[in-house]
């Protein structure tokens, strides 16, 4: 008889090693960048979120995922395994381990769903957010109600050049341009753009 405490677990490994292998794929596919284009005289910038920030937030979602199952599989396996025989036990593992997978799939194909959909348009009179997972969302802000930026990176998005841009308008409402590549070399084009429009940035 096949040892329960060898074969669930190989079956274990090759699934994870399978579903990061299609996701590794998948990402590699997912490439866009940030796009400035002049139009009649109209100067748009088109943000899209950096493929690198994508790629952190799958990793950090596989982690957790993968830490929680662990943690069901230990505590299953030193309280109640010895309640069910092999068959029972087998079951229960693979149980687990479709679980697993399954939220595996829909955590990361959500969040790259979402990083999908969202960009993010500035000319001199609006600035227009797109956003959603299932459809996509639109807002329009007027750009002539602009009256700062700011510039937020965190710790890893220093290390891959990855930050948000945010917005600020008069009566306190924002706009976050989150996690586009290179933020700090569109902070200028975006005074430039929004100074024609003769905001009181």
């Amino acid at each position: 008889m096949t040892d329960f405490a060898t074969f669930p677990h190989c079956y274990a490994v090759y699934c994870i090693k399978q579903a990061l292998y299609l996701e590794y794929i998948a990402l590699k596919a997912f490439s866009t960048y940030n796009l400035i284009t002049e139009e009649n005289k109209v100067t748009k910038i088109t943000f899209v979120p950096s493929p690198k920030a994508l790629k952190v937030q799958v990793v950090g979602s596989a982690l957790f995922l993968t830490v929680f199952f662990i943690f069901i599989v230990v505590i299953f396996g030193f309280t109640i395994s010895g309640f069910f025989d092999f068959l029972s036990k087998l079951i229960i593992y693979l149980l687990i381990v479709m679980l697993y997978g399954a939220s595996i799939f829909f955590a990361l194909n959500g969040t790259k769903a979402k990083f999908k959909c969202r960009r993010y348009e500035i000319t001199q009179d609006t600035v227009i957010t797109y956003d959603g997972i299932f459809s996509c969302k639109q807002r329009v802000n007027n750009m002539k109600g602009m009256v700062g930026m700011e510039l937020d990176e965190s710790t890893i998005g220093k290390m891959f050049h990855y930050g948000t841009i945010t917005l600020k308008f008069l009566g306190g409402a924002e706009v976050n341009i989150i996690n586009i590549d290179n933020p700090e070399m569109y902070i200028p084009k975006i005074t430039e753009i929004v100074n024609k429009g003769s905001t009181t940035l």
